[in-house]
């Protein structure tokens, strides 16, 4: 696994370990999660995980 694999997986479990984080970030679809996770840095509260999801989104559309 590569470095940049290693951040995403850290980052995935650090949501979904995070009892603010966890069921908002598990009810977002797959891409965005792997999206998130792909920022440059970890979101630490849930406003900042709302916001950024909620721009991946829209961009999506």
């Amino acid at each position: 696994m590569n470095r940049r694999s290693e951040e995403i997986v850290h980052l995935d479990r650090f949501y979904r370990s995070s009892a603010e984080l966890k069921d908002y970030y598990e009810s977002l679809p797959g891409p965005v999660q792997l999206q998130l996770c792909r920022a440059a840095g970890p979101i630490t509260t849930l406003g900042e995980l709302q916001s950024a999801a909620e721009h991946l989104c829209n961009a999506a559309q």
